[in-house]
């Protein structure tokens, strides 16, 4: 496992939660980021920080965009960061469904 590489990272900032994805995300970090979206409490605020995906799969896209629609009715402020611009809808986000296997997801909520 130690030679694994998390997908992303997940950190508190006072009320903010900020989600790091690293390099490459695959489809195999789907279910632990559906996770990690669902524990994020009402009125929060989130950043999605993905400036540093080179590869990102469909599924991962759909997970944020069903989150961001999601959000909206549980008062969640959603903020997604992207290499070009931190207002770059995540649609944008060059996508892949040939992602290298292997890569473990670690979560810190």
């Amino acid at each position: 496992r130690s030679h694994m590489r998390a997908a992303f990272t997940v950190t508190k900032e006072g009320k903010q939660r900020v989600i790091r994805f690293k390099r490459d995300v695959s489809f195999l970090n789907k279910a632990a980021l559906i996770t990690v979206l669902k524990r994020i409490p009402n009125g929060s605020s989130v950043v999605i920080d993905t400036s540093k995906v080179q590869v990102i799969d469909h599924d991962i896209v759909e997970v944020i965009d069903d989150f961001q629609t999601a959000a909206k009715m549980r008062r969640i402020q959603v903020e997604v960061r992207t290499a070009n611009s931190k207002d770059t809808p995540v649609a944008d986000v060059e996508t892949s469904s040939t992602v290298p296997a292997g890569n473990q997801t670690e979560v810190h909520v």
